[in-house]
């Protein structure tokens, strides 16, 4: 194949892959408020009974270091299946399983335990279909090509950020939680169909490797510590890293919204849509800095960025508090980007296969992910009613850089 084509074939996985990230991210934030809904109702604080509010926290949190676990069990599998067997058909399972359990939760909206069940199952699942379409991308790009492309991804799925959170807000006032997990399900369904016809395979019959059971475990991501003090460091600083996501905090930041400022369900869907519109900002700056600084440059400035973010949050929560620390979030929001190439680089020249080393990348973020709900239900316990977990994502922050800067 010329290169020519081969640019052709790039550019084309690029914008499919954007637009499927774009709907994979709308058909999970728009489900914020419906699943807040869900749980004052399974848990009464929409009765004003305090003990519902207060088991909330403890309940988003418990939920979410399940679903790390659940992705940190599959990781290594998925990841080393699709070194053998191709890309596509797990980009497409991952798909069809979250639209499934969707549909499960919009069938049994006051059932607790559903939710429970949907919210661990599908973390794994979303992440399976992220992790394996990030190493379709890394089979056709690499360096700093493949931070630019992140980037450009990153625009797509800042969009959906966007519109997700107020479409869910809007869904879920107007006709319920069902309607809004219905909604997530029918986008999930229509995605694999797009995915299933127009996507290309990007693993080559010469790329693929031989499917080795004995290492597909979880604890594989230990080869991210043991195969040489560089490929260590990345790691460690990307652990740190990974504990300060706002995703994590965001359910608390809602909380606090709701509880300390009352809120109500479209304004808080106002605040996602705004955070949405500066990570557009922030991915298409990205994009650029990527390119003129290289990913070791670009992983200390967008430390920078969001260690000024997290600290704004924590001292100022309300409207204003807010949309400040989003402004410093722009500069940083593609933070992982940078430790991300680099550990791809060093594996690369290990021999390792481009799923393989995504696989256990993500299972080694999913210890980060099991660890930093805890961290920040802890800090939301310990002083109600205050920006307690974003102090914990800048601590976090500086720690990543100052490993960083160990290498």
């Amino acid at each position: 194949m010329s290169s020519e084509e081969d640019n052709t074939k790039t550019k084309r996985y690029i914008k499919t892959v954007s637009k499927v990230f774009f709907a994979g991210i709308v058909s999970t934030t728009l489900l914020g408020t419906a699943k807040n809904s869900i749980l004052d109702r399974a848990l009464g604080s929409s009765k004003g009974r305090s003990g519902g509010i207060a088991s909330a926290a403890t309940i988003i949190g418990r939920m979410a270091s399940a679903g790390a676990l659940a992705e940190f069990l599959s990781g290594p599998m998925l990841g080393r299946l699709s070194d053998a067997e191709g890309r596509k058909k797990f980009i497409v399972g991952g798909l069809l399983t979250t639209a499934v359990l969707d549909l499960l939760v919009a069938s049994r909206p006051t059932s607790l335990a559903t939710l429970v069940f949907n919210s661990i199952v599908s973390t794994a699942s979303n992440t399976a279909f992220i992790t394996i379409l990030r190493a379709g991308m890394a089979d056709l790009l690499s360096g700093r090509d493949l931070g630019v492309a992140n980037s450009q991804v990153g625009i797509a799925a800042g969009l959906g950020v966007i519109i997700g959170p107020l479409l869910g807000a809007t869904v879920d006032q107007n006709f319920g939680p069902s309607a809004t997990y219905a909604l997530s399900s029918i986008i999930g369904f229509v995605t694999a169909a797009y995915v299933s016809s127009n996507m290309q395979e990007t693993l080559t019959e010469e790329k693929k490797k031989q499917m080795d059971w004995s290492a597909a475990n979880p604890l594989s991501f230990f080869k991210l510590l043991t195969s040489g003090s560089v490929l260590r460091t990345l790691a460690l600083a990307l652990g740190a890293q990974c504990i300060a996501e706002p995703r994590f905090v965001f359910p608390y930041a809602q909380l606090l919204w709701r509880q300390k400022y009352k809120y109500s369900a479209q304004k808080m869907g106002a605040f996602a849509g705004f955070f949405g519109l500066l990570y557009v900002v922030g991915s298409v700056w990205s994009k650029k800095r990527f390119s003129k600084l290289g990913p070791a440059k670009h992983v200390t400035e967008s430390n920078a960025c969001n260690i000024l973010a997290w600290l704004a949050w924590s001292k100022f929560n309300n409207d204003i508090g807010t949309m400040a620390s989003f402004l410093f979030f722009a500069g940083g929001i593609r933070k992982r980007d940078g430790l991300e190439v680099m550990i791809q680089g060093e594996a690369d020249k290990l021999g390792w296969g481009k799923g393989e080393t995504t696989a256990i990348t993500g299972t080694f973020k999913s210890v980060s992910a099991i660890l930093a709900p805890n961290l920040l239900a802890r800090a939301a316990e310990a002083v109600p009613n205050s920006g307690a977990p974003m102090l914990v994502g800048a601590l976090a922050t500086m720690l990543s850089e100052l490993i960083f800067r160990l290498r």
